[in-house]
């Protein structure tokens, strides 16, 4: 539509969808932000033996939640129910606070606004093996600088026990996978995608979306509204799709 009145009022004059193709083009490119099962497979092999990467995209593979929000987390956000699911909130943010300098915010003031997303045992079982690792391999150095820079409980911090630097982490991600014999583009941020692709094939988009905090849905039409048996089928699909992958 704004295209269509830009071209009668003279702003432009070509419409993107009435392009004619050409006839040589008979497969379309591939979809950039967009891992294919194979692509995914290959990506989680390569960081098989760097738990930290390892755990992180399983979780953003298995979440669909946004890098920020994961660095977020803390182990008292996850909540074991029932049936196999563990109940994830997110109500955090990692942000920006200075240059280079990065702190946990949180999203939203009331409680009722969290979002929360249910995942796999499996899944879970894996982020808290890391966690614990984690405390158990901290120097003297670090577990006090994680009590003096109040960050108890969290997942994923650098070295110096502070949240990460966004770009930093990408970048440093992106060098690992091609050390290790990832030859096409991959980001963080494609795991969203791939889980959106990946659900959408049992559960509606628009459950989906609400279960991701996607920008187009309204702040009321979070997860936690949506039912039951929805998210055992969620959790039941990305369990059987982390089963395919380590095929």
């Amino acid at each position: 539509m704004v295209m269509e009145y830009a071209v009668k009022n003279g702003y432009c004059h070509l419409v993107p969808d009435k392009v004619p193709l050409s006839e040589n083009l008979t497969v379309p490119d591939a979809d950039e932000r967009y891992l294919g099962d194979d692509q995914v497979r290959a990506v989680l092999r390569a960081v098989c033996n760097n738990p930290k990467y390892s755990t992180f995209l399983q979780l953003l593979w298995a979440t669909g939640m946004r890098q920020e929000e994961a660095f977020a987390l803390r182990m008292d956000d996850f909540k074991i129910i029932k049936d196999g699911m563990v109940e994830v909130s997110i109500y955090k943010t990692v942000v920006e606070v200075e240059r280079y300098v990065y702190a946990v915010r949180e999203r939203t003031k009331t409680k009722a606004s969290k979002r929360k997303i249910c995942i796999p045992d499996k899944i879970y079982e894996i982020v808290k093996a890391y966690y614990e690792d984690c405390i158990r391999n901290e120097t003297p150095l670090q577990k006090q600088a994680r009590k003096d820079n109040d960050y108890e409980g969290y997942i994923f911090l650098n070295s110096k026990m502070k949240p990460y630097n966004k770009r930093t982490f990408e970048r440093n991600f992106s060098d690992y996978l091609k050390r290790n014999g990832i030859d096409f583009r991959v980001t963080l941020h494609m795991f969203r995608h791939v889980f959106v692709s990946n659900m959408a094939e049992d559960v509606s988009l628009d459950k989906v979306s609400k279960m991701i905090g996607d920008s187009l849905a309204t702040t009321n039409a979070i997860y936690q509204s949506l039912s039951n048996r929805t998210h055992a089928e969620i959790c039941k699909k990305v369990l059987e799709k982390h089963n395919e992958l380590e095929k």
